[in-house]
C-alpha cells in the first residue's frame, strides 16, 4: 500500500503533488478542498484523490470531477489502508 496525503491548504497541495504517485491517496481537508486537483488525463500516474465532505459542505466548495467525497468512516479506512500518513498544511 501507498501512503495517505493529508491535505490541509492548496499550497500544501501543490507540495503534496510533488512527492504523492501512483497507489497513494490524496484526501483534501480544512482549506486543502480549495486546491486544485490535476487533470484526469495523466489519471494513470496520479493519486487517488478524496475530500472530507463535511470539510467542503462547510466551505461551500464546489465538487470537482475524480475526486470522491468520503467522510469520517471513510477516512479511518484510508488510515488502515495505508500504513504510512503525511500531513500537508
Amino acid at each position: 500500500m501507498g501512503t495517505l496525503h493529508l491535505v490541509m491548504s492548496p499550497l500544501g497541495l501543490s507540495s503534496c503533488l510533488l512527492r504523492a504517485g501512483r497507489g497513494d491517496a490524496v484526501l483534501l481537508m480544512e482549506d486543502g478542498v480549495f486546491g486544485r486537483v490535476p487533470s484526469l488525463i495523466e489519471a494513470s500516474l496520479l493519486p487517488s484523490f478524496f475530500v472530507l465532505e463535511a470539510h467542503r459542505q462547510r466551505r461551500e466548495s464546489p465538487g470537482v470531477e475524480g475526486v470522491q467525497s468520503i467522510d469520517m468512516v471513510g477516512f479511518v479506512r484510508l488510515t488502515e489502508l495505508h500504513p504510512l500518513v503525511v500531513r500537508w498544511s
